[in-house]
């Protein structure tokens, strides 16, 4: 008669035991991996929301419109050489095709 190695109640309780102790050690490490990402989250949009309000406030600035004053002097002041230019430029001559030239 052959006989079997039947596991006693006390194998059986010490093996779930090992195995319950297993899957607690990696709920924990899970917990306190997520915890810990849960907390940089935090902090990196804390730091996205001071970005994107400090960008908001530059684009605010950007936006609003020169003073007439300031435009005025700045369009002249980027004119007055093109004005001059304009004053003293004379138009490029062009040679006259060779059957308009005059004969010698």
């Amino acid at each position: 008669m052959a006989t079997t190695d039947i596991a006693t109640a006390e194998e059986i309780d010490r093996r779930v035991e090992a195995a319950d102790t297993a899957r607690r050690a990696k709920r924990s490490a899970a917990a306190k991996e997520v915890g810990e990402l849960a907390q940089r989250r935090t902090v990196l949009a804390e730091q996205l929301a001071e970005v994107e309000r400090q960008l908001g406030e530059v684009l605010a600035d950007a936006s609003r419109p020169v003073p007439t004053t300031r435009r005025g002097l700045l369009r002249r002041a980027e004119d007055r050489p093109r004005r001059r230019h304009r004053r003293t430029a004379r138009r490029p001559c062009r040679a006259s095709p060779p059957y308009l030239a005059p004969t010698p």
